[in-house]
């Protein structure tokens, strides 16, 4: 059977997904929860750890637990650009309130 931990990282979560001894990680966060996801992986046996996407709320701990963990790293390759350059993503935005929400995302990246 399949398990699915969730670790509550802010307003974000990851996750680990484990079955018969081995387990996955989904995302990783900001630096500030590096240590809070590495000790909810102790004992895990992470294999792989998954990228949903590149907005640094789900990737910015993935080259630290990579190498903690011993485990690489799995993203989509249309992705792969962004993680050096997420602003290579175009955001768009129609109503008022998208705009403001993107106005204030674009100040965070």
């Amino acid at each position: 059977m399949c398990r699915v931990k969730r670790i509550k990282c802010g307003n974000g979560n990851c996750y680990i997904v484990s079955q018969s001894g081995k387990a996955i990680l989904i995302d990783t966060a900001r630096p500030k929860y590096r240590q809070k996801i590495l000790r909810e992986c102790e004992g895990e046996n992470i294999q792989l750890i998954v990228l949903t996407h590149t907005h640094m709320d789900h990737c910015q701990n993935a080259a630290f637990l990579s190498e903690k963990l011993k485990a690489p790293i799995a993203i989509c390759k249309t992705d792969k650009e962004l993680i050096k350059d997420n602003m290579k993503q175009p955001l768009v935005a129609k109503m008022l309130l998208g705009k403001l929400v993107l106005a204030i995302s674009l100040s965070a990246f």
